[in-house]
């Protein structure tokens, strides 16, 4: 990862590793299409929310790295 930062989940650090950011992404969708459909009697808001849940560690994993890089930028 850029900046120096680096994934503390050993399983997302591992997809990471081998699949890059982009087959992350792949792999949360494939994950998150099996669970609805193999496992019908979890509410599609239970997936949901910990789709949402994993969206905003993303987002607070974007806003990390933009700070990372401004202070590395600052003299």
């Amino acid at each position: 990862m850029k900046g120096g930062a680096r994934e503390l989940n050993p399983v997302v650090a591992a997809i990471f590793a081998t699949l890059g950011p982009a087959g992350f992404v792949a792999a949360k969708l494939g994950i998150t299409f099996l669970v609805l459909h193999e496992y019908s009697a979890v509410s599609s808001g239970v997936v949901a929310v910990a789709s949402g849940v994993t969206c905003a560690a993303a987002a607070n994993n974007a806003v990390v790295m933009r700070r990372r890089a401004k202070e590395a930028r600052a003299p």
